[in-house]
């Protein structure tokens, strides 16, 4: 998304862009699985990193 941005309006993103060339800040996800085991999340996740 952050190319499409760049190439699409490169005078309007060129002043968000970060230090490191970057216009996203570096962050991670914290969620809820519900009533999942952690096995299962376990499985899920492993199985994502094969794809």
């Amino acid at each position: 998304m952050s190319r499409i941005l760049r190439l699409e309006f490169p005078t309007e993103i060129g002043r968000f862009i970060w230090q490191q060339g970057t216009l996203w800040a570096p962050s991670y996800y914290v969620g809820t699985a519900g009533n999942v085991s952690a096995d299962v999340i376990k499985r899920y996740i492993l199985e994502c990193q094969r794809i």
